[in-house]
């Protein structure tokens, strides 16, 4: 089974590099870039952070990072990562970019010895892994001929339908207009600017603006708060002062 992932347009004066700023310290961040003509192979530059799957080997030890855990497993690498390749394969026929998430990483020299006997003298005094792959629902695509930016979400590892779509939209919902606006410092087109400006300004003089007038959840919150459910209760004219009647009765 594929997956489609949303794909949605955005707008940035930011060109790959300083775009990538914004990720650069986030985990398990990547930044897949080219200085070739982009009429040819640079076309595209990809980044990506916080992958959902995070899987390295040393030898015919497996780790994965899932979920906050790191846990272990014995066998061929190859097969691992193929397996997980298939369960998370993507649809990317109708997609403006070739490359829509999924897994980034490394193969090392080492690997040699799962596909024929080769002898082993080389010390290895880094103990790096052999591979390393993490797996990327979100990526941000930069299309440099056609100046064009794409951010692709495919709500894995969700498998089914409501909750990979709504948590797709989640993690694009981390690049809306109004947290852009401020993480790229307002460098946006001036709708977005101006949306954030009406936001902020009014809360500077008035305790929780946006929650009070704007936020729909709010409103919808204060509708119960309007209604009395024990209507049945006993109440005397004195309630909200300072009676005492309830308390000695």
């Amino acid at each position: 089974m594929s997956y489609e992932p949303i794909i949605k347009e955005v707008y940035t004066p930011l060109t790959a590099p300083q775009a990538f700023e914004i990720f650069q310290d986030e985990p398990f961040s990547f930044f897949l870039d080219s200085g070739m003509d982009p009429a040819k192979l640079g076309r595209y530059s990809f980044m990506g952070s916080q992958p959902f799957l995070v899987l390295n080997s040393r030898g015919s030890q497996i780790g994965f990072h899932w979920g906050g855990k790191w846990e272990v497993i014995w066998g061929n690498p190859f097969d691992t990562l193929g397996e997980y390749l298939k369960s998370y394969r993507l649809n990317c026929r109708s997609s403006p970019i070739p490359f829509i998430g999924g897994a980034v990483g490394y193969f090392s020299y080492d690997l040699c010895h799962f596909i024929e006997q080769l002898p082993s003298k080389a010390g290895d005094d880094l103990q790096f892994p052999e591979c390393y792959f993490a797996f990327y629902d979100t990526v941000v695509a930069f299309d440099h001929l056609e100046n064009r930016i794409y951010i692709a979400s495919t709500g894995l590892p969700e498998r089914e339908g409501w909750r990979r779509h709504r948590r797709a939209k989640e993690r694009l919902a981390e690049i809306e207009p109004f947290k852009t606006a401020i993480i790229l410092k307002f460098m946006r087109e001036w709708p977005f600017v101006l949306f954030a400006i009406a936001v902020l300004v009014p809360g500077l003089f008035i305790e929780r603006f946006y929650c009070r007038y704007l936020c729909p959840l709010g409103a919808a919150l204060a509708i119960p708060g309007r209604l009395r459910m024990f209507e049945w209760l006993k109440r005397y004219k004195q309630c909200g002062s300072p009676c005492q009647i309830c308390r000695n009765e």
